[in-house]
């Protein structure tokens, strides 16, 4: 074993004793002079020459101590983490955004989108998109890569409002509130005057839709409807209207 010479640097760690039962470890980073002929070694202690300890480089030990994983800050689509767009509603332009913790040697988006270890924007035109997507920036910092996903979803939508009873139509769903999802569960508020009744309309697959206002089940009619979305998708739709009118301000709970 090689012994400590008078040129090495040493690093002495005392044990100390504060009166408690616990031992507490404090490391001193002393640079020192070592005198050989009273500095005993024991076999078992770890020492080094040069810049290498058990064949590895000082350097590469430092670095792996040292070593921050790589990781995905943000990473939007349009500026969200995720878009919902009604059926029909294509999507052409796509803008997304990202950045990482630190920098990276390569990375790319899937799909074939090549991208420059710099770039932390890309501006996609003419994509024509109609279904469910989901694009993945893949970053890697010369050791590990670091992985995120963003998507874009096409749902029908769920409609509703407080009006006077009148003829439905497509064109006046389109004036409605609406949220747009796949399950015919929701939670909205609604102002029906003396004259009003509340409206709901959610497309046929979902099926028959129960309501509840103030913890109390309330009967709405159903009317089986064809509708024609904005984006020109014609779909089948139950349209319903509240039994009562004149119910003030109140919440709806559709299950």
């Amino acid at each position: 074993m090689d012994k400590i010479t008078t040129k090495d640097r040493i690093y002495i760690v005392r044990r100390v004793n504060f009166g408690s039962d616990v031992d507490m470890n404090i490391t001193n980073q002393i640079i020192q002079t070592v005198d050989p002929e009273t500095l005993a070694l024991d076999d078992d202690q770890i020492t080094h020459v040069g810049n290498s300890r058990d064949g590895d480089l000082l350097s590469d030990i430092i670095d792996d101590l040292l070593y921050e994983d790589l990781a995905v800050s943000f990473f939007k689509i349009n500026g969200a983490i995720g878009i919902s767009r009604e059926n029909g509603n294509t999507l052409d332009t796509i803008n997304f955004t990202w950045d990482y913790n630190k920098a990276v040697v390569s990375q790319n988006i899937s799909g074939g989108i090549t991208l420059t270890p710099s770039e932390r924007a890309k501006t996609l035109t003419s994509q024509g998109i109609l279904v469910d997507t989901t694009w993945t920036l893949t970053g890697n910092d010369g050791t590990n890569d670091a992985i995120a996903s963003v998507s874009v979803v096409f749902r029908d939508s769920l409609r509703w409002i407080a009006m006077s009873e009148q003829a439905i139509t497509s064109n006046l769903l389109h004036t409605w509130d609406y949220v747009l999802k796949a399950d015919k569960n929701h939670i909205f508020t609604v102002d029906a005057a003396a004259d009003e009744f509340i409206y709901f309309a959610s497309k046929q697959s979902l099926g028959t839709v129960t309501f509840w206002i103030s913890g109390f089940e309330e009967i709405f009619t159903e009317t089986a409807f064809s509708y024609t979305n904005q984006y020109g998708i014609v779909v089948d739709y139950f349209i319903y209207k509240s039994e009562n009118k004149g119910l003030g301000v109140c919440t709806v709970t559709t299950s």
